[in-house]
Protein backbone atom coordinates (compact mmCIF):
# COMPACT_ATOMS: atom_id res chain seq x y z
CA UNK A 1 0.00 0.00 0.00
CA UNK A 2 1.48 3.29 -1.07
CA UNK A 3 1.49 6.41 1.23
CA UNK A 4 0.75 9.80 -0.34
CA UNK A 5 3.25 12.64 0.31
CA UNK A 6 2.08 15.70 2.26
CA UNK A 7 2.23 18.71 0.11
CA UNK A 8 3.53 22.01 1.58
CA UNK A 9 2.08 25.46 0.97
CA UNK A 10 2.24 26.56 -2.54
CA UNK A 11 4.03 29.70 -3.56
CA UNK A 12 0.72 31.42 -4.26
CA UNK A 13 -0.52 30.62 -0.75
CA UNK A 14 2.66 31.90 0.81
CA UNK A 15 2.29 35.18 -1.05
CA UNK A 16 -1.32 35.50 0.06
CA UNK A 17 -0.37 34.86 3.68
CA UNK A 18 2.43 37.41 3.46
CA UNK A 19 0.08 40.00 1.99
CA UNK A 20 -2.45 39.34 4.73
CA UNK A 21 0.21 39.71 7.43
CA UNK A 22 1.40 43.00 5.91
CA UNK A 23 -2.17 44.30 5.72
CA UNK A 24 -2.82 43.18 9.28
CA UNK A 25 0.28 44.89 10.63
CA UNK A 26 -0.51 48.00 8.62
CA UNK A 27 -4.07 48.04 9.93
CA UNK A 28 -2.85 47.67 13.49
CA UNK A 29 -0.33 50.50 12.96
CA UNK A 30 -3.06 52.71 11.58
CA UNK A 31 -5.54 51.95 14.34
CA UNK A 32 -3.21 51.96 17.35
CA UNK A 33 -0.40 54.30 16.28
CA UNK A 34 -1.14 56.58 13.35
CA UNK A 35 -4.74 57.51 14.23
CA UNK A 36 -3.95 58.31 17.94
CA UNK A 37 -0.93 60.37 16.86
CA UNK A 38 -3.04 62.20 14.28
CA UNK A 39 -5.77 62.91 16.83
CA UNK A 40 -3.18 64.10 19.34
CA UNK A 41 -1.68 66.36 16.66
CA UNK A 42 -5.10 67.82 15.87
CA UNK A 43 -5.77 68.41 19.56
CA UNK A 44 -2.41 70.13 20.03
CA UNK A 45 -2.96 72.22 16.90
CA UNK A 46 -6.38 73.33 18.15
CA UNK A 47 -4.97 74.08 21.60
CA UNK A 48 -2.13 76.08 20.05
CA UNK A 49 -4.59 78.04 17.93
CA UNK A 50 -6.72 78.80 20.99
CA UNK A 51 -3.65 79.95 22.91
CA UNK A 52 -2.64 82.18 19.99
CA UNK A 53 -6.10 83.75 19.94
CA UNK A 54 -5.96 84.25 23.73
CA UNK A 55 -2.50 85.83 23.41
CA UNK A 56 -3.79 88.26 20.79
CA UNK A 57 -6.68 89.24 23.07
CA UNK A 58 -4.36 89.68 26.08
CA UNK A 59 -1.85 91.73 24.03
CA UNK A 60 -4.69 93.91 22.83
CA UNK A 61 -5.94 94.43 26.38
CA UNK A 62 -2.42 95.22 27.61
CA UNK A 63 -1.88 97.70 24.80
CA UNK A 64 -5.22 99.32 25.54
CA UNK A 65 -4.45 99.42 29.27
CA UNK A 66 -1.06 101.02 28.61
CA UNK A 67 -2.68 103.61 26.35
CA UNK A 68 -5.34 104.32 28.98
CA UNK A 69 -2.67 104.70 31.68
CA UNK A 70 -0.64 107.06 29.47
CA UNK A 71 -3.72 109.10 28.66
CA UNK A 72 -4.70 109.17 32.35
CA UNK A 73 -1.23 110.39 33.32
CA UNK A 74 -1.38 113.01 30.55
CA UNK A 75 -4.80 114.21 31.74
CA UNK A 76 -3.53 114.49 35.33
CA UNK A 77 -0.51 116.54 34.19
CA UNK A 78 -2.72 118.83 32.08
CA UNK A 79 -5.11 119.21 35.01
CA UNK A 80 -2.28 120.12 37.36
CA UNK A 81 -0.89 122.64 34.87
CA UNK A 82 -4.35 124.18 34.35
CA UNK A 83 -4.92 124.24 38.12
CA UNK A 84 -1.63 126.01 38.76
CA UNK A 85 -2.35 128.49 35.98
CA UNK A 86 -5.84 129.11 37.36
CA UNK A 87 -4.56 129.49 40.93
CA UNK A 88 -1.84 131.90 39.80
CA UNK A 89 -4.36 133.97 37.84
CA UNK A 90 -6.85 133.96 40.71
CA UNK A 91 -4.15 134.84 43.21
CA UNK A 92 -2.80 137.66 41.02
CA UNK A 93 -6.28 139.11 40.53
CA UNK A 94 -6.93 139.08 44.27
CA UNK A 95 -3.57 140.70 45.06
CA UNK A 96 -4.11 143.28 42.32
CA UNK A 97 -7.49 144.28 43.75
CA UNK A 98 -6.07 144.45 47.26
CA UNK A 99 -3.16 146.73 46.27
CA UNK A 100 -5.41 148.93 44.13
CA UNK A 101 -7.82 149.38 47.04
CA UNK A 102 -4.91 150.07 49.40
CA UNK A 103 -3.51 152.83 47.17
CA UNK A 104 -6.91 154.42 46.53
CA UNK A 105 -7.72 154.48 50.25
CA UNK A 106 -4.53 156.54 50.79
CA UNK A 107 -5.37 159.11 48.09
CA UNK A 108 -3.18 157.62 45.33
CA UNK A 109 -4.57 157.13 41.83
CA UNK A 110 -3.49 153.80 40.30
CA UNK A 111 -2.46 153.99 36.63
CA UNK A 112 -0.94 150.62 35.85
CA UNK A 113 -0.02 147.44 37.59
CA UNK A 114 2.26 144.51 36.75
CA UNK A 115 2.45 141.36 38.87
CA UNK A 116 5.08 138.64 38.74
CA UNK A 117 4.47 134.90 38.82
CA UNK A 118 4.40 133.66 42.46
CA UNK A 119 7.80 132.37 43.54
CA UNK A 120 8.85 130.35 46.55
CA UNK A 121 10.45 132.08 49.49
CA UNK A 122 11.15 131.23 53.10
CA UNK A 123 11.35 133.66 55.97
CA UNK A 124 13.31 131.22 58.10
CA UNK A 125 17.05 131.49 57.63
CA UNK A 126 18.81 128.13 57.58
CA UNK A 127 21.82 127.56 59.75
CA UNK A 128 25.19 126.82 58.06
CA UNK A 129 25.18 123.26 56.75
CA UNK A 130 21.44 122.78 57.38
CA UNK A 131 19.56 121.10 54.57
CA UNK A 132 16.47 122.61 52.97
CA UNK A 133 13.16 121.05 53.97
CA UNK A 134 11.76 118.31 51.74
CA UNK A 135 8.69 120.36 50.83
CA UNK A 136 10.74 123.44 49.88
CA UNK A 137 9.77 126.93 50.92
CA UNK A 138 6.79 127.51 53.15
CA UNK A 139 5.94 130.89 51.59
CA UNK A 140 5.06 132.35 48.21
CA UNK A 141 6.08 135.85 47.18
CA UNK A 142 4.42 137.97 44.49
CA UNK A 143 6.12 141.15 43.28
CA UNK A 144 3.80 143.92 42.05
CA UNK A 145 5.03 147.09 40.35
CA UNK A 146 2.38 149.84 40.40
CA UNK A 147 2.40 153.27 38.81
CA UNK A 148 0.26 155.80 40.67
CA UNK A 149 -0.38 159.53 40.70
CA UNK A 150 -0.25 161.28 44.06
CA UNK A 151 1.50 163.56 46.48
CA UNK A 152 4.26 162.78 48.94
CA UNK A 153 1.89 162.88 51.89
CA UNK A 154 -0.27 160.23 50.21
CA UNK A 155 2.78 158.06 49.66
CA UNK A 156 3.77 158.57 53.30
CA UNK A 157 0.33 157.33 54.37
CA UNK A 158 0.80 154.29 52.12
CA UNK A 159 4.24 153.55 53.59
CA UNK A 160 2.83 153.74 57.11
CA UNK A 161 0.00 151.37 56.21
CA UNK A 162 2.38 148.88 54.61
CA UNK A 163 4.71 149.03 57.60
CA UNK A 164 1.83 147.90 59.80
CA UNK A 165 0.97 145.02 57.45
CA UNK A 166 2.95 141.90 58.24
CA UNK A 167 2.69 140.17 54.86
CA UNK A 168 3.36 143.28 52.75
CA UNK A 169 6.43 145.41 52.14
CA UNK A 170 7.62 148.04 49.67
CA UNK A 171 11.04 147.32 48.23
CA UNK A 172 11.40 150.33 45.92
CA UNK A 173 9.88 153.78 45.29
CA UNK A 174 10.68 156.23 42.50
CA UNK A 175 9.26 159.65 41.53
CA UNK A 176 8.89 161.39 38.19
CA UNK A 177 7.10 164.55 37.09
CA UNK A 178 3.62 164.03 35.69
CA UNK A 179 4.19 165.04 32.06
CA UNK A 180 0.50 164.89 31.19
CA UNK A 181 -0.15 167.98 33.27
CA UNK A 182 2.77 170.25 34.21
CA UNK A 183 0.44 172.31 36.38
CA UNK A 184 -0.67 169.29 38.40
CA UNK A 185 0.79 168.93 41.87
CA UNK A 186 0.55 165.16 41.58
CA UNK A 187 3.73 163.23 40.93
CA UNK A 188 4.05 160.01 38.97
CA UNK A 189 5.17 157.45 41.55
CA UNK A 190 6.36 153.90 40.90
CA UNK A 191 5.95 151.56 43.85
CA UNK A 192 7.26 147.99 44.02
CA UNK A 193 5.31 145.83 46.47
CA UNK A 194 6.23 142.37 47.71
CA UNK A 195 3.32 140.29 49.01
CA UNK A 196 4.26 137.24 51.10
CA UNK A 197 1.82 134.50 52.05
CA UNK A 198 1.80 130.94 53.25
CA UNK A 199 1.86 128.48 50.36
CA UNK A 200 -0.96 126.39 51.84
CA UNK A 201 -3.16 129.46 52.16
CA UNK A 202 -2.45 130.57 48.61
CA UNK A 203 -3.23 127.18 47.12
CA UNK A 204 -6.67 126.90 48.68
CA UNK A 205 -7.85 130.25 47.35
Amino acid sequence: MMQTEKKGLSKREKVLIMVMVVFGVTALMIVFVIIPLYNQYNDKTSEYGALQDEKIIIDSKLATEAAIKDEHASIIMRHRADSIRYLNTSLSNEIGRMLTSLCESRGLQPISQQLSVPREFTKVERRPGEQATENGSAFLVVTAVMAVNGEYKDLKNLLDAVEDTEYLRISRVSFSKNMQSLESSLDRISVTFEVTMLKEVALVR
